[in-house]
């Protein structure tokens, strides 16, 4: 970087050292490193075109520079019901190892649960087609040794952007949300606020992943998001939200940005005729759309047709 500017908070927690307690007496240490160079065109006058870009970080991107943002506004020829009767996450979901039998049973009866959801809409919409996305390990264990409906076609989260064959599918599901691990967020935290007057702290300050003085798991805080019904009125929505500034900025990044561009599969913006569907099996939704419904999953699979 050039003339490089030194951090100003008490320590640079762009370099921190992590501890991972995998069973007793087995600790694995790490030391994290992040950090933000200086583009160099920053002098050329230069136009982002970006539809999920946040001004506050472009700008620090790009070395303090006066952002202008023109934003460009479209309505959205789409209809979006929230699927929020549990979190669809994927422990939740796809379930790990070493759970306890009954654990194990109820993750199982979910899984069902899920795939009998999209058959369901598969037959709801079997006059078109039906795209469905989520995590990459629950694309592969939902579509293992199983043969899902025809006329579904899959995406994972990481890998949607500028895939464009849904833009005439009737309708799009999908199955919990892209959550970036609190270290990643802490990382990228340090690495654009370390020159602030008052860098921003890491969530996991003590690198333990863990509740200070504790064993148990340090997790987000529930945080109320708020909807704007087609119908006129606001509904909250507890949801696991970061507690500060420039995390919540990278978790909406990352989390509720995924979601916006998996329902852009379906074109909305460019869609005539009949409205396409986006069903949302998780608790959190991008807040600038405007929802419909939310149901229970049981709504989905034995009473409702859109």
């Amino acid at each position: 970087e050039t003339n490089p500017i030194f951090p100003k908070g008490k320590k640079d927690m762009r370099i921190q050292y992590l501890r991972d307690f995998i069973a007793p007496g087995n600790i694995k240490e790490t030391i994290r490193i992040s950090w933000r160079t200086r583009p160099n065109w920053i002098e050329i006058p230069t136009l982002l075109l970006d539809a999920s870009a946040a001004p506050d970080i472009i700008e620090k991107i790009w070395n303090g520079a006066d952002v202008k943002i023109h934003d460009i506004g479209a309505p959205l020829h789409m209809r979006v019901v929230g699927i929020v009767d549990k979190t669809y996450s994927n422990s939740n979901i796809v379930g790990k190892f070493d759970l306890e039998e009954s654990d194990k049973i109820r993750t199982a009866q979910r899984f069902s649960q899920m795939r009998l959801a999209i058959t369901t809409l598969a037959s709801y919409y079997g006059h078109s087609r039906v795209v469905a996305g989520g995590s990459i390990l629950l694309r592969k264990a939902i579509n293992r040794n199983w043969l899902g409906p025809e006329n579904v076609d899959w995406c994972h989260y990481g890998a949607m952007r500028g895939l464009d064959f849904a833009k005439f599918h009737a309708a799009a599901v999908s199955v919990g949300r892209m959550e970036l691990p609190l270290r990643t967020i802490d990382g990228l935290v340090a690495a654009l606020t370390y020159d602030d007057p008052k860098p921003e702290l890491p969530f996991d300050r003590d690198g333990t992943g863990l509740v200070k003085g504790t064993n148990r798991p340090l997790m987000l805080p529930t945080g109320t998001q708020s909807f704007k019904m087609r119908s006129g009125e606001n509904i909250e929505i507890p949801t696991p939200m970061h507690p500060r500034r420039w995390g919540r900025m990278i978790q909406r990044q990352y989390r509720e940005e995924e979601l916006n561009q998996f329902c852009g599969r379906l074109r909305p913006v460019y869609r005539e005729g009949d409205m396409p569907v986006w069903f949302a099996m998780s608790s959190v939704i991008p807040e600038e759309l405007i929802v419909d419904d939310f149901i229970h999953i049981d709504d989905l699979v034995f009473a409702i047709i859109f």
